[in-house]
């Protein structure tokens, strides 16, 4: 294969360097799946021209920022081996399918599968606070035994799905509290994030500036007091839904487990709507052809 040609050095680069900068750079992107993804394709997008095509420079500006490259060499590399699948240029569809993979036969299936329950009128498409209502995050294998918080998770779906007003989670700031949540860790010394009042007796108001020692749960109220707004008018349609469960399923090796994880928080709607269909057909109208984004 041809190599990539890297102006800042003069000649070609080793196909060695291509491989381990693609695979660093992938391996990035991955790490902030499925919730993540939304956010970084909105930043390339903004650099790309209306067509979805990126320039070097505006493809190095957003990977240098978001730490997805180490170094201009980098980029280079990244960036020329997207260019030669492109045949001479670098989309932003590209990058994003590459970071989220494919399904693979059976997982695609199943996906397809629950999406046609949620669909059952074949629409393609259901608006993104109904589908939202309808995920019940307490029935995931990871919240059941333990391994996330029942908002948190919640909250990744509805930024996987690149249905969110908010900003995107801190990766960070998240572990730190699950951690906290699951007792592993004691609570950490210092002010409440977000800068609020804290509790005192009685008599003795203080102010937010003094030290202070944060309680088990306290951090658990925080987060979901400051649910994660859905944009009212945003729809979600089967690509959508097909796109978020491949990123998820990067982390996922265990097809039992990927199952679970698809199946499980959509099982109460399903049972409610094949019941209320049973008792009476016709209550189900037709969805229209989604609108216009």
């Amino acid at each position: 294969a041809a190599r990539v040609a890297d102006p800042a050095r003069g000649g070609a680069v080793p196909d060695e360097d291509v491989a381990g900068s693609l695979r660093h750079f992938l391996a990035r992107m991955r790490s902030r799946c499925p919730a993540g993804l939304p956010r970084l394709a909105e930043l390339f997008a903004a650099v790309a021209s209306e067509e979805g095509a990126l320039g070097e420079q505006g493809f190095s500006d957003v990977a240098l920022r978001e730490r997805l490259c180490h170094g201009r060499h980098e980029c280079a590399c990244v960036f020329g081996h997207f260019t030669r699948l492109g045949g001479g240029r670098v989309f932003v569809a590209s990058l994003l399918e590459a970071a989220r993979g494919k399904l693979d036969g059976r997982r695609l299936a199943a996906v397809q599968k629950q999406w046609r329950q949620l669909d059952p009128e074949g629409a393609g498409w259901m608006p993104a606070a109904e589908l939202v209502a309808a995920f019940d995050a307490r029935r995931l294998p990871c919240v059941r035994l333990g391994g996330a918080e029942v908002e948190l998770a919640r909250r990744e779906l509805v930024e996987g799905l690149g249905v969110s007003t908010s900003g995107e989670l801190d990766r960070a700031a998240v572990f730190a509290f699950e951690e906290l949540s699951a007792r592993r860790r004691p609570p950490a010394p210092g002010p409440r994030p977000h800068h609020g009042p804290l509790a005192t007796p009685a008599g003795l108001p203080r102010s937010q500036g003094g030290h202070s020692v944060r309680t088990y749960g306290d951090m658990r109220k925080e987060v979901s007091a400051r649910p994660s707004d859905v944009a009212p008018d945003a729809c979600v349609g089967a690509e959508d839904f097909e796109h978020y469960y491949a990123a998820l399923s990067h982390g996922i090796s265990d097809d039992a487990v990927f199952l679970q994880t698809l199946r499980e928080p959509w099982s109460g709607l399903e049972a409610h709507t094949l019941g209320h269909a049973a008792r009476d057909p016709s209550a189900r109208e037709a969805r229209p052809a989604r609108p216009a984004s």
